[in-house]
């Protein structure tokens, strides 16, 4: 059985914003006013995942990439390979914010121990509830172009998991 272990900048993101366990991806999100006021997905209150599965860090998008947005409601919205049957995912307001659940299925390789893939999470916040998105905070890309850039994502290895 394999486990997972992040290699990035920022050990912190936002809280508790990701803890990998059992493949799985947990984003707890501190916001007082949550907003999908904007028909544009990318300015509403939304978690991002953004995933090279043959971390070749490249400047554009490969076959394998994929974006992967899931809103405080729990919509969907994808780019590159990135596809609704890849994604399964469940969220929660809870008082302060939200809580997104994810697991995305890796459809270009098999996970083995000792494997890297590209990863990088964004939080995206329309902070005044207006539709238009007044900040972002990433875990490893300072440029916040992961949705058209691989090279600065982070790491993620799969490792042996103890029992």
């Amino acid at each position: 059985r394999l486990g997972l272990k992040l290699q990035g900048k920022k050990k912190d993101l936002i809280e508790r914003i990701v803890s990998a366990h059992q493949h799985n991806i947990l984003a707890v999100i501190s916001k007082r006013l949550l907003s999908k006021a904007s028909s544009d997905a990318w300015e509403q209150d939304s978690f991002e995942v953004f995933v090279d599965q043959n971390n070749a860090k490249t400047s554009w998008y490969q076959a394998d990439d994929g974006q992967y947005r899931i809103n405080f409601d729990n919509e969907q919205s994808f780019g590159g390979a990135a596809a609704e049957e890849l994604i399964t995912s469940a969220t929660r307001v809870v008082p302060g914010g939200y809580v997104v659940e994810l697991a995305i299925k890796l459809d270009a390789v098999t996970p083995q121990e000792g494997m890297l893939i590209g990863i990088d999470f964004q939080v995206n916040d329309d902070r005044d509830g207006d539709g238009v998105r007044d900040g972002v905070v990433t875990w490893n890309d300072p440029t916040h172009l992961s949705y058209q850039n691989t090279s600065r994502l982070g790491v993620l290895q799969f490792v042996e998991r103890a029992e």
